[in-house]
């Protein structure tokens, strides 16, 4: 049943009838969520790319390792999907980061106010 609509859905997107293509497909995936020929064939017939990348990250659900998933998901959201943080790129983010200030000016006036908030509220 799912080859049979699997089959019809490819047949239709290699017709160029696209609306045909996509109901034959959305059925296969109903039918068979894990069947990666279904995701990546449907992904042939998607209107936008949010529907694109839906397709690449169920494709990437059911195989971790597809290369050309993961070639795919690169290309939709702008990313390296195997790029690791590497100690150059933590350096720089390091960097830009702000040590808090060592000073204790203001840090007897917070204390009198929450001192006071908490009295208003009767916690104190």
């Amino acid at each position: 049943m799912v080859e049979d609509f699997l089959a019809q859905g490819i047949a239709a997107v290699k017709a160029g009838n696209k609306q045909e293509a996509r109901r034959l497909l959305d059925t296969a995936i109903r039918a068979a969520p894990n069947d990666v020929r279904a995701w990546g064939w449907f992904y042939n017939v998607c209107e936008n790319d949010d529907e694109r990348l839906r397709c690449v990250r169920e494709i990437l659900r059911i195989e971790p390792n597809n290369d050309n998933a993961k070639q795919k998901y690169d290309e939709l959201v702008g990313l390296s999907f195997k790029q690791p943080v590497v100690a150059p790129q933590i350096a720089q983010i390091a960097t830009t980061v702000q040590q808090p200030s060592q000073s204790t000016e203001g840090t007897d006036a917070i204390g009198v106010i929450m001192i006071i908030t908490l009295i208003l509220l009767g916690i104190f």
